[in-house]
């Protein structure tokens, strides 16, 4: 992969790269099994904000200086429903083991 994902990459792509999108990936609520379908094509299937996601990847995976481009794009309300998401894992599976 390239230094950063972007829409027109391959979700599958993504997984291949870092299985640790997974997480990601399920904390937006994104079902499995996009096959050849790109990141864009997969979040507006399923509603999910395409610029908010690849700030959160892109973050994941290079660090912040390289989720700066989408900073500007982020949706707060999808921000806050992944931290919601990402904070209901850590209490409801982390904590508990």
């Amino acid at each position: 992969m390239a230094d950063r994902y972007w829409e027109t990459d391959k979700m599958s792509d993504l997984i291949s790269d870092d299985f640790r999108l997974l997480q990601v990936i399920s904390r937006f609520g994104l079902s499995l099994g996009f096959g050849e379908k790109t990141v864009r094509e997969v979040c507006d299937a399923q509603q999910v904000d395409c610029p908010t996601f690849l700030a959160i990847v892109n973050f994941t995976k290079y660090g912040e200086k390289v989720s700066a481009a989408w900073i500007d794009k982020v949706s707060v309300k999808s921000l806050t429903e992944y931290l919601n998401q990402t904070h209901s894992y850590f209490l409801g599976f982390l904590l508990i083991l």
